[in-house]
This record gives C-alpha cells, structure tokens and sequence, in this order.
C-alpha cells in the first residue's frame, strides 16, 4: 500500500510541475542584464517563494497523512503516536520556513542596517 501511495505521490508532484511550467507564459523580451537576482534580498526572496511553492503542498499532503495514520490506528497507540508526529514535524518544517523569511532583516538589524540598506545589499 505505501509502494503505492509513493507513486501516487510523485505523479502529484510531476502534474503540479508541469502545470506549473504550463502556467507561467514565456518571456519573450531580450535581457541584456546577468541571469539571476542581483542582491542578496532578490536572491532569498526568490529562493523562498520557490520554496514555499514546494511546501504548501508537501505540508498539505504530510498533514492528511498523519490524519490518515491515526485514524487508522484503531487501538494501537504506536501509530496514533506516529501520526502525531507526522503532522508536529510538518508544521515544525513550515515554522521554519516561516522564521527564514524574516532572518534576512534580523541579522540586518543585528549589523546596524536600516531596511534601505538591507534592500541593496549585494548591489
């Protein structure tokens, strides 16, 4: 069953990717800039918005699978105990996510930056 829920799972993950991919339209203007972000803000604000495109799902689906697990447990109170820790150690992963959006103007402010300054970081 879990083989099968496995390739469930990244058929899931192949379809969002390529809907994704479909969704976007193609840039057809001529960049003549470097490929990328060109401060450190752009660069984790890039990073993080991809990651939170990855998460929301991976959580969502981390979160129904804990449900799932102790619904199913009946009496035995292992696997209720494993579906409580599915479900605390994906909310723990999206508190993290969480935290990183905001340790760029943290260790800003712990340097003496004002928000003007972190913004052109890396310029």
């Amino acid at each position: 069953m879990l083989k099968g829920m496995r390739y469930s799972f990244y058929a899931f993950v192949l379809w969002a990717v390529t809907l994704r991919a479909h969704a976007q339209s193609p840039d057809t203007s001529i960049k003549l800039e470097p490929v990328g972000p060109s401060t450190i803000k752009e660069l984790t604000d890039t990073v993080l918005r991809y990651l939170w495109q990855v998460a929301i799902p991976v959580l969502t689906i981390m979160v129904i699978w804990g449900g799932y697990q102790i619904l199913t447990a009946g009496d035995d109170s292992s696997k209720v105990t494993k579906g409580k820790e599915t479900v605390k150690w994906a909310v723990v992963g999206a508190g993290i996510i969480l935290i990183a959006q905001g340790m760029v103007y943290v260790v800003g402010q712990l340097f003496g930056l004002s928000e003007s300054e972190i913004d052109a970081l890396g310029n």
